[in-house]
């Protein structure tokens, strides 16, 4: 919501790009979760409130540490490629309210994810 729109438009189509080679280059937790910050990263670049963004960067931190111990690597891959180009597709059509829903989904999947795991 703080990006300027003119910046996640440009950027779209290099995060949907991403997103779509994610699976077949991605093998091993410490290459998803470079993958997921870089994504991330450029997704947020465009936000001027850095006090947001390094909450953000925090909290994702957090969440890698977790699911690098607790959540199987092939499943990691195919959860975040497809949340990541549900994300982009929204933002290249324009679709600012749809790409935040599917972000959400993307956040709240992951920490539902590690959850699971964690119980088993």
């Amino acid at each position: 919501e703080l990006t300027p729109r003119d910046f996640w438009l440009e950027t779209a189509p290099q995060l949907l790009r991403l997103a779509e080679e994610f699976p077949a280059e991605v093998a091993s937790h410490k290459e998803v979760i470079e993958r997921d910050e870089k994504w991330h990263n450029l997704l947020t670049g465009g936000c001027t409130n850095e006090r947001l963004t390094s909450l953000l960067a925090s909290i994702k931190g957090a969440v890698h540490r977790y699911e690098f111990e607790v959540v199987a690597s092939d499943a990691l891959i195919s959860r975040v490629a497809a949340e990541h180009q549900a994300i982009a597709a929204a933002l290249v059509a324009g679709d600012l309210g749809g790409a935040q829903t599917a972000l959400r989904a993307n956040w709240i999947n992951g920490v539902n994810r590690i959850v699971d795991q964690s119980a088993r």
